[in-house]
């Protein structure tokens, strides 16, 4: 597939070491300490966009933590679809295609992709796939994350990824840390996968 570097160049996408990494330590429940352009999103957007297109009645759902990032994100898998080395007739077919959803109907599968601080997705399908991206950010995890948990089935990923932001205070303590934190205790879910700066190649 053909992807958008940061020089906008468009190129074949090839994992780099901190992505093969990260597909190497896949659990289906992953906490991710993230440094900034590691390509830890893209990796996860391409791989939730490979499943709507070739598993039948597949959700996925990316939740990122503002508005602007929300819409470069769902950009980006867009202009993947439009750019697949495969002829039109072979394409899987959108039905829909908003500023949130793209939908896929001959195989009943759909990519949503919201903001943490709006709702956009509805709250009755199950989820297959679930990326959340920058959860040290957002203003209140637990009303998203909650809900969540119960959506995705056990067969079912759910990635949580952010670069760090504190511990937050004790009236409000962040919960993405929070998280961490247990993780590295050995409590909980979650497999925790840190992934610092000097992985980037550059």
């Amino acid at each position: 597939i053909i992807i958008e570097d940061r020089n906008k160049n468009d190129i074949v996408f090839n994992l780099n070491p901190a992505q093969e990494i990260m597909h190497d330590n896949l659990t289906g429940r992953d906490l991710r300490v993230k440094a900034s352009q590691l390509g830890s999103t893209t990796f996860d957007l391409m791989r939730g966009y490979k499943k709507v297109i070739t598993e039948r009645n597949t959700t996925a759902v990316v939740v990122a933590h503002e508005e602007f990032l929300t819409q470069r994100l769902l950009a980006r898998v867009r202009h993947v679809h439009d750019r697949l080395p495969i002829p039109d007739n072979k394409k899987p077919k959108l039905a829909h295609n908003s500023s949130y959803e793209m939908t896929f109907p001959s195989l009943r599968s759909t990519f949503y992709i919201g903001t943490a601080g709006a709702k956009v997705f509805g709250r009755g399908e199950p989820i297959h796939f679930f990326l959340g991206s920058e959860v040290a950010f957002w203003p209140d995890p637990h009303k998203i994350l909650d809900p969540t948990e119960q959506r995705v089935p056990l067969d079912g990923e759910m990635i949580l990824e952010s670069t760090p932001n504190g511990e937050g205070t004790e009236r409000e303590p962040n919960v993405f840390y929070q998280m961490v934190q247990e993780a590295l205790n050995g409590d909980g879910i979650w497999n925790l996968l840190q992934l610092p700066w000097w992985l980037e190649i550059e």
